[in-house]
């Protein structure tokens, strides 16, 4: 699951049950990350609505609202599919922005390592 591009659960039995929540409490307590858990067929919002039901109740809750925003129900493969796209690509782009100011830092150390000239140093950033 570590290496996984998404968690997809289609409908099962109660050994399903249990797969869905190990996966869906690793993501709670953020084991996994950037994974999306998607819940397919109808069957998954129906359980869904009974969690939120039983769990958010006022009086009593055992979780949090924010832990019924890690599923997402899906009812075909084609959207399961573009799901799963969607977040692989905000994925790559999260991971290009965090590269770039890694990469601005290196830069500029070399530079500063080789001028004090600004116009030197703009030169390094242009050219890589």
């Amino acid at each position: 699951m570590i290496v996984s591009d998404a968690v997809v659960v289609v409908p099962g039995g109660i050994g399903t049950l249990l797969e869905l929540t190990i996966a869906w409490q690793l993501l709670q307590v953020r084991k996994l990350d950037d994974v999306p858990l998607i819940l397919v067929g109808e069957m998954w919002a129906d359980l869904l609505a009974w969690a939120r039901a039983a769990m958010l109740r006022a009086d009593a809750p055992l979780a949090d609202a924010a832990d019924f925003a890690i599923p997402h129900c899906v009812r075909t493969l084609d959207e399961t599919v573009a799901l799963i796209r969607a977040c692989r690509a905000a994925r790559a782009a999260a991971e290009r922005r965090s590269e770039i100011p890694a990469t601005s830092r290196v830069l500029l150390k070399l530079a500063l390592t080789r001028t004090q000239d600004p116009k030197a140093i703009q030169v390094y950033f242009d050219t890589y």
